[in-house]
């Protein structure tokens, strides 16, 4: 009660049909709306399909419209395979951050990688 957190979750996938939890993350965003920002962005899906929403890669330009800048009270967590950590914090087992969000500013004490 009383917490105002606000979380945004870049989640991607290669296509639409390898989104865990779609519905229920949709459904949170909208009963959320406000606190609870889900962009979904495909790196496989294919060109003909319907899909309306972000293709390609979390990239520096996603995380620069849709996350937070730096500043104390913003954390950043990140999971996912070995060629995402590498672009987006560096490599997992390793505290220091490097990549798209060093680059971005963001430091290692914001960033969580698991």
């Amino acid at each position: 009660k009383g917490d105002e957190t606000k979380v945004t979750m870049l989640y991607g996938n290669r296509t639409a049909d390898d989104i865990l939890a779609k519905g229920v993350l949709d459904d949170w965003s909208r009963a959320y709306a406000g606190r609870l920002d889900v962009t979904h962005i495909l790196s496989q899906e294919p060109a003909e399909s319907s899909w309306p929403g972000a293709r390609g890669f979390v990239s520096a330009d996603l995380v620069k419209a849709k996350v937070q800048p730096p500043s104390e009270d913003v954390m950043v967590f990140v999971c996912g395979p070995p060629p995402m950590y590498q672009a987006l914090c560096g490599p997992r087992d390793t505290k220091e951050v490097t990549g798209v969000l060093k680059d971005l500013g963001y430091s290692d004490a914001q960033v969580f990688k698991f």
